[in-house]
Formats: structure tokens, C-alpha cells, sequence
């Protein structure tokens, strides 16, 4: 095995290993749990690399799990089992708005790894769902997961793959959607400081930026792209403070004013450093700036 490719299964390793209580980076000596975190240092160990790989992990390439959530032991290799063999399952989920956890009945499409997060994509109650794994929880101590033949109602074939692929083209993180009523363009004023951080990032399709617009404050830009990922866009948007206004679409302003009244009322009125300057205003949007509209469903005319 050539060095780059040891190496590349050691990152593999490190980027799918389970996180622990402990923050930051791997460890040398690891257990490096997690069905396939375990699978890869299966191999490294059945090749005779080991000692190689204590060479080079994590003294030159380690990999930090921080803030990432450990799903429930097994999950992963049962879902996947079962959907190799065709299967669904019944299940306990605690929704992140539910005060307790719903049974769900799914028929698991894809597992698919996003911002640190494994997520199955399952067909159930007549559409594709998105479910964390790490929000599947037992029931008076029962499995996790169980196995059974009945399919739920109405599942399509062949098997939607193609609409999970939809989703995930518009998706923002983890939310996404292939309807066409969820498909929103978004545009937001970013400073400089905001800029340098995003720009050489995808956020959506049809991204552009404009950074010629005679309103702009010195260094701001204006950044557009089409997405279905509203919920967890709201999110970003304000993890990003002053260094960003958002101008669309209505449904993320609007969300955006009251999440600032709320936390104006905890902090006061006292103006901070960073962000906006008292005297740099952003001037609303309009039609003068050149971006082009949407019709109806967010899609651009």
C-alpha cells in the first residue's frame, strides 16, 4: 500500500470515528469506535500496517470531532444491513421540536454523512424524511431499531433515489426538499470580514456575487443563491451576527427582526465593536441592484 493511500485511510478513520467526551482531536491509542471508523482500523491492522499508521496518526494527520454527537451503538450497522436487504423498520424518534419521542414507520433509502452527522434519508408517512441518527432512541429499555417486512404505505418504485438526489443538490446542510414551493432565493449583505470566510464556499445553486453595487459600504458584498434549506439557513444567518443582513426572501427577514428584538430586550441598547459601524447603513434592497427576480416557487423568470 503507497504511503498516500494509508494515509488516506487514516483520515477516513479519524473523520468517522465516534466522538467521545473528550473535545478536540484523536488521541494516540484510540479505539476508534463506530461501525466503520472500526472496519477501516480493522483493515489497517489485517494489512500489517499498524505500526505505519501509529507513525503517522495523530502526531502528522489527526482529525477533531468537536460538537459532533455520538449516535446510539449499533444504529448505523442496522440501518445499513437493512437496507441491503430491502427492509423497514419501527422506531422511536425525538424530534428536535417534540416534547417526546414519536414512533415512526420507514422504509431506510440512504445513509448519508453531513456536517458531522450521519442521517438516513427514509421513505415514510408518504414522503422522504430525513432522520438523525443520533435522535433514535429506546423505548423501556427495547431495541433501538426493529426490523420488519410491511412497508409503509404508498412507497413508491422503483425506489425514489433520484428525488434524494434532488433534495441534497438544493439541501443546506441537512435541510433540503424537492418540492417546488420550498425552493427560495436568498440574498444577504456580508462584510468584509464575512466575505473573506464564505467566498470560496457553495451555498446554493445559481450562487453569484455582487460586489460592484455603488450602495454597498466599503468592502460589503452581496451574496445570492437559490436553496430549499430555510430552517437551517435561518440559523447561519444569524450565527453570522452583524456581518450580515438578510434581504430575502420576506419569510427570513421577518425571522431575523424578531430574533434581534428578543435579544436586544437581554442585552440592552449598548452598542458593541465589530460588525456594522453606527454610521454604515446597508440600503435595502431593490431593483436597482441588477439581481434578477424570482417567480413564483423561487424560480428565477
Amino acid at each position: 500500500m503507497a504511503e498516500d493511500e494509508l494515509a488516506g485511510l487514516i483520515a477516513a478513520r479519524g473523520m468517522l470515528r465516534m466522538p467521545d467526551n473528550r473535545p478536540g482531536a484523536e488521541r494516540a491509542g484510540d479505539g476508534y469506535s463506530g461501525t466503520l471508523a472500526h472496519a477501516v482500523d480493522r483493515l489497517i491492522r489485517r494489512a500489517g500496517l499498524d505500526r505505519a499508521a501509529a507513525d503517522i496518526a495523530p502526531d502528522t494527520i489527526s482529525v477533531s470531532r468537536f460538537g459532533a454527537a455520538p449516535e446510539p451503538p449499533q444504529v448505523f450497522a442496522e440501518l445499513m444491513l437493512v437496507i441491503v436487504c430491502g427492509d423497514s423498520v419501527r422506531f422511536l424518534y425525538q424530534g428536535l421540536h417534540d416534547a417526546a419521542a414519536k414512533p415512526a414507520h420507514a422504509y431506510p433509502l440512504r445513509l448519508v454523512f453531513i456536517k458531522n452527522e450521519w442521517f438516513c434519508f427514509a421513505w415514510s408517512a408518504g414522503r422522504i424524511k430525513q432522520y438523525r441518527l443520533t435522535r433514535f432512541v429506546s423505548g423501556d429499555g427495547g431495541p433501538l431499531i426493529e426490523r420488519v417486512r410491511e412497508a409503509p404505505a404508498n412507497l413508491p418504485r422503483p425506489l425514489p433515489h433520484a428525488e434524494i438526489d434532488r433534495i441534497l443538490a438544493t439541501a443546506f446542510g441537512a435541510t433540503g426538499s424537492q418540492h417546488a414551493r420550498d425552493r427560495r432565493r436568498f440574498v444577504l449583505a456580508v462584510s468584509d470580514d464575512a466575505w473573506r470566510h464564505l467566498r470560496d464556499r457553495v451555498w446554493g445553486e445559481q450562487q453569484r456575487w455582487d460586489d460592484q453595487h455603488p450602495s454597498f459600504p466599503p468592502g460589503w458584498r452581496r451574496l445570492t443563491f437559490v436553496s430549499t434549506g430555510l430552517e437551517e439557513i435561518k440559523y447561519w444567518v444569524a450565527g453570522l451576527a452583524a456581518n450580515a443582513r438578510a434581504e430575502e426572501p420576506e419569510e427570513l427577514v421577518e425571522w431575523m427582526k424578531a430574533q434581534v428584538g428578543v435579544m436586544a430586550g437581554w442585552y440592552g441598547s449598548q452598542t458593541v465593536g465589530g460588525g456594522v459601524d453606527a454610521q454604515e447603513k446597508i440600503p435595502a434592497r431593490h431593483s436597482a441592484s441588477g439581481v434578477d427576480s424570482l417567480g413564483p416557487h423561487g424560480r428565477a423568470r
